[in-house]
This record gives structure tokens, sequence and C-alpha cells, in this order.
């Protein structure tokens, strides 16, 4: 491995979460766990969570990297049983950090909720950094630096008792020392999005859970300016001691005007894969849990410099209270 990591490398990729067990009853309860993995594969060009530094073309992948890291996991919150109101606190390392959520249930309505996160990834500070217009070869370092992402959203889960659920969202990403060039590939944004799905439960063991996203940005670099669309599909197997969580997802995005670099309006796709084994109770130890997660993701672009692709590992334990 080229370089350990303590902090949200996991940021870069989707990672697919159990689904979220309510609670009950009144007073505390969370979880913590610790995880270790790997990351493989190769960056797209304006990637930034490999080692490597140096852009050497705009035609293509600059060559495969490897990243460890350890990371932790938290969640605590608070059930009010008369009001059946429920407040949290994660940081969700897998997804979008730092998450604050306020949810009410309602028998007759559903279980509403807002919440916010903030998120921070590695970004580069410009990916693009002296490359000539058109393409060519270069040979460049390029810093790296944070794009931070903040977000509200406001959803409702069950709604009348069914298995549908909605939501609406609005946010902002902000790069914190966007250096690019040319002023139309400006990256901080402000998006909205939504999204609409439904879990179906066939039995106390078995469930699907299948969703559609969509979200736009508006950002200051006119380049920048996209639409997004997702399509994800969750399945989770159950037994005593096991749990067997896989999902797919599909994103689709095309960006709204011809970008200089390439002389051509950007279309990527991306293909995710994930699978997840927990072992519950391992050695009879009460409120703990083993897992593994592998995780494939390849993204497709009309543009060579945006293809990428990453296989990530994740041996994770953890302790339920």
């Amino acid at each position: 491995m080229k370089k350990i990591l303590t902090v949200l490398f996991a940021t870069m990729f989707f990672a697919f979460s159990a689904y979220a067990e309510e609670k009950k009853e009144n007073g505390f309860y969370g979880n913590v766990e610790l995880v270790g993995g790997f990351l493989t594969g190769e960056p797209a060009g304006d990637e930034a969570w490999g080692d490597d530094d140096k852009l050497t073309n705009l035609s293509g992948s600059n060559g495969n990297e490897n990243v460890a890291a350890v990371l932790l996991n938290f969640l605590v919150g608070y059930h009010f049983e008369g009001s059946k109101i429920d407040a949290s606190l994660a940081l969700d390392t897998l997804g979008d950090g730092l998450i604050l959520k306020l949810a009410k249930s309602a028998d007759s309505v559903g279980t509403i909720y807002v919440s916010g996160s903030v998120n921070a990834a590695n970004v580069w500070k410009d990916p693009y950094k002296n490359a000539p217009l058109n393409g060519g070869s270069t040979e460049y370092d390029r810093d790296k630096t944070f794009m931070i992402t903040t977000k509200a959203e406001v959803g409702i889960d069950s709604i009348m008792g069914s298995g549908a659920f909605f939501a609406v969202e609005g946010g902002q990403q902000s790069v914190d020392d966007d250096d690019v060039t040319d002023d139309r590939l400006k990256r901080d944004a402000d998006f909205a999005g939504a999204a609409v799905g439904w879990l179906f439960r066939f039995s106390d063991h078995n469930s699907l859970k299948i969703s559609l996203n969509a979200r736009s940005y508006d950002a200051d670099g006119s380049f920048e300016d996209r639409n997004e669309a997702k399509f994800s599909i969750f399945h989770r197997y159950s037994t005593k001691r096991f749990d067997f969580d896989t999902g797919y997802r599909a994103v689709a995005t095309e960006y709204d005007n011809k970008n200089t670099y390439f002389d051509k309006k950007r279309e990527d796709n991306e293909g995710m894969f994930s699978h997840r084994t927990t072992f519950k109770e391992p050695f009879d130890l009460k409120n703990t849990y083993l897992y593994g997660q592998i995780i494939f993701s390849a993204k497709e672009s009309n543009i060579d410099f945006y293809e990428g692709n990453k296989t990530v590992g994740l041996i994770g334990i953890g302790l339920n209270y």
C-alpha cells in the first residue's frame, strides 16, 4: 500500500449501508464501529484519492493506485417514546459524513424527518494544471485541497403505513482553494434534488428497497452545470446470526455546456455493486458484530480523462448499545 489515511478516504466512492433499525424504547441508543479497508483502482483524471499527484496526460488514466485506511463510524441517538420523536448524530465515513437527524413518527402519515450533513473529500486544486487546451501531454504536479459538501434534507418514510418514501434535498459544495485557471471550470455549486422509492418487506427476514434520485447542480463555472439521475436497488436477507446486504446503483450525469479542454459536452455513466455479510454476536458476545464488505465501481465517460474504476474491501467490528 502506498499510503495510510485515517480520515474519510471512503467518501470518494459509494458504499451500501445496512437499513436503519427503528428504535422502539425510550432512551439512548447507538453504535460504534472500527473499520479497516483498502481502495485500489484507476482514479479518473479529476479524482484525488490516490497517492500520485502528477498529471501526465488528458487522454486517459494516469495508472493504478492503492490506498489503505482505518475508519471510525459512530451513531448516538435518543428516542422519546411518548412523543415518538427520535434525535440522532452520526459519523458515516462511507456516506454523507457528519449527520444530524430529527424524526417524528405519526401513525396515520408516516415518519417525517429533517436532517443536515457536512462532508469533506480530497480534490485537486486544479485538476487540469497547465494542461494545453484540447489535449496534449503534461508533466505537472498537482496539489490537493478539500471539497466541503453541506446538505439539508426533508423526507417522509413509511407513507400512510406503506413502504413508500419521498425526500427533497438542497445544499452546497465548496472547494477550499479552487485554483482552476479557467473560471468556467469553477466547482463551487448549489444543488437541489428529490428521491422517491419503496421498501418491500416480504417477511421479517427478507426485504428489497428500490429508489430513484435526481439532482441538479448550478455551479460557479458554466462547464460544471449538470443534471444527475440515480437508480438504486438494495436487498437484505437476515438470519439469527447473519445479515446479507447486496446492492447496485447506476448513476447517469449529463453536463449542460461544452468543455473547452475537450471541445464536447461531458456525459458520465457509473455503475456500483456491493455485498456485505454481517456476523452478529461472534463468540456469543452480546451486542457486537463483525462484517466484511466488497465494493466495485466503474465510470465510463465520452471523455477518457473522466473514466476510472475502484475496488474497495472493508472489514469492520462494531458494538451496539
